[in-house]
C-alpha cells in the first residue's frame, strides 16, 4: 500500500504534526508512505518532499489578498505536484490542510478526480465548503452558496475584491462527480456541517478525531524545572491558556487579558503560552510565555496548571484541550464547534459562549479538582487521545477505501 499525504506544513503546527505522525506510523509498519508539503524547513526524509518555497507562498498570499482568490497563482507548484503524483502512482492520496497559498486547490482536486485517484480529504477547518473562510462563525451562507462576505478582511484576509461567490462555485465544481472521494471530519461537529453543505452533501463523510503523542510527550510531568525557569509563584493556583494573539477574541486572547485584569482572587495566577506579540500592560498576576517549539516544555506547563481555559469564539477540534487533559489538567471551554468533543468525561466542561461571569465561577469550581483524577482515568484519557488510536483508524479507512472498486 502506497500513501501520499499533502499538507501545507510538515512536523510543525497541529496539522503538520498529525501528518508526520501518520507518515512515521506507516513507515514503522513497512508501508510506502510519502508526504508533499508547501511551507517550512526542508526535511531530510527522502520520502518527504517540499513542493513550494516560503517566499513563493508569501508572494501568492499578497496577490490573493488583492485579487480575492486564495488558491490561485500556484501554476508551477501544481505542475510539480502533479508530476510527483504521476511518478509515485499512490494507492491513496490523503489531503490534509491544503490552504496556505502553496497549491491551487481547485486544480489539484480536478487532477485527482479526472485521473481517478482514490482520495481522502480531512477537514481541519471550514474553508473547503465555504467561499474561503476557515471559520464561518454565525454566517450560514455556506449551506446554499456564499454570495458576499461581511468578514472579507478579517475572515479571508482579502483587502481587494469580494470573490467569495466565484470561490464557492469553483469549489462546488471541483467536488462535483468526484466518486473516488471520502471526506473525514476531525470532529462530529464539522462532519455534520459538511453533510449540510451544498458542496459536500452528496459525498461520504465520516469522523476520525485527531490524536497526539501521549506516550512520549503529553503525560503528567514533573514541574520543578519550569517553575524555576519562569519564576512561577508556588503559592498560587495556575490558570493556563494557549493563544496566538492577546488582542483577538477569536482564540480568546482578549478574554484572558480581561479575566486576569479584573479577577480579584489573590490566589489565581494566569499563564498565557504562544502569544506572538506581547502587550506592554500585562497584569501583575499574569505570565506570558512566547511561542515555543519545545513540546516537553509545553507538557510541563500543562502539568503545572490547575485548570486550562479555552476561550475560543470558534474551534473545530482544538488539540490544546487534548494536550491539557492528557497531562492531567481539567479543561474549561465555551460550547462552540467541536470543543466539547475534546474534553474527556469528568475532566472539564463547556459553558455558553460569552458568559464571562459563569466562566469565572467554573474556573473556581474546577481549580481544586485535579488531585481527584485517578491513575486509571488518566490512562484512559491518554489512550483515547493518542496518535496510535488516530493512525489505526486512518489505516482501517485506507484499507476500506482500497477494497472498493
Amino acid at each position: 500500500m502506497k500513501i501520499l499525504q499533502i499538507n501545507c506544513v510538515y512536523g510543525s503546527g497541529s496539522t503538520g504534526k498529525i501528518t508526520k505522525d501518520i507518515h512515521m506510523n506507516l513507515l514503522e509498519r513497512q508501508m510506502d508512505s510519502y508526504v508533499c508539503y508547501g511551507r517550512g524547513r526542508k526535511n531530510e526524509d527522502n520520502n518527504v518532499i517540499k513542493v513550494s518555497s516560503d517566499f513563493g507562498s508569501r508572494i501568492r498570499k499578497v496577490f490573493s489578498s488583492i485579487d480575492g482568490m486564495p488558491y490561485y497563482f500556484t501554476k508551477w507548484t501544481n505542475k510539480k505536484l502533479e508530476k510527483i503524483i504521476r511518478e509515485l502512482q499512490p494507492d491513496i492520496v490523503h489531503l490534509q490542510c491544503i490552504n496556505g497559498y502553496f497549491v491551487d486547490i481547485y486544480r489539484l482536486l480536478k487532477f485527482l478526480k479526472v485521473n481517478n485517484f482514490k482520495t481522502i480529504l480531512t477537514l481541519h477547518a471550514e474553508f473547503m465548503y465555504t467561499g474561503g473562510c476557515g471559520y464561518a462563525l454565525d454566517c450560514e451562507q455556506w449551506k446554499l452558496g456564499c454570495v458576499r462576505c461581511s468578514r472579507l478582511k478579517g475572515g479571508l484576509g482579502v483587502r481587494g475584491r469580494d470573490k467569495v461567490k466565484k470561490n464557492y462555485e469553483m469549489m462546488k465544481k471541483s467536488f462535483r462527480d468526484f466518486s473516488q472521494l471520502v471526506i473525514v471530519g476531525v470532529s462530529d461537529w464539522i462532519s455534520e456541517r459538511a453533510k449540510n453543505s451544498n458542496i459536500m452533501m452528496n459525498h461520504n463523510v465520516i469522523t476520525i478525531h485527531n490524536g497526539i503523542d501521549t506516550t512520549n510527550i503529553f503525560y503528567p510531568r514533573k514541574t520543578e524545572r519550569i517553575v524555576k525557569k519562569y519564576g512561577i509563584p508556588s503559592n498560587k493556583k495556575i490558570v493556563l491558556s494557549v493563544v496566538p494573539n492577546l488582542t483577538s477574541d477569536l482564540k480568546g486572547g482578549s478574554l484572558m487579558m480581561n479575566l486576569a485584569t479584573y479577577t480579584n482572587e489573590d490566589d489565581l495566577y494566569f499563564i498565557i503560552v504562544g502569544a506572538k506579540e506581547v502587550e506592554k500592560n500585562i497584569p501583575n498576576n499574569m505570565l506570558i510565555v512566547p511561542y515555543t517549539e519545545s513540546q516537553d516544555e509545553l507538557a510541563e506547563i500543562y502539568s503545572l496548571a490547575d485548570v486550562f481555559v479555552l476561550g475560543s469564539k470558534m474551534d473545530n477540534y482544538p488539540t490544546v484541550c487534548l494536550e491539557a487533559n492528557s497531562c492531567g489538567t481539567p479543561v474549561i471551554g465555551f460550547d462552540v464547534g467541536g470543543v466539547k468533543e475534546t474534553i474527556f468525561p469528568n475532566m472539564g466542561e463547556v459553558i455558553p459562549y460569552g458568559n464571562d461571569k459563569l466562566l469565572k465561577q467554573t474556573i473556581v469550581k474546577w481549580i481544586d479538582k485535579k488531585s481527584t483524577f485517578s491513575n486509571k482515568m488518566l490512562e484512559e484519557v491518554r489512550k483515547r487521545n493518542s496518535k496510535e488510536r488516530m493512525t489505526e483508524e486512518y489505516l482501517s479507512l485506507y484499507l476500506e477505501v482500497l477494497s472498493k472498486k
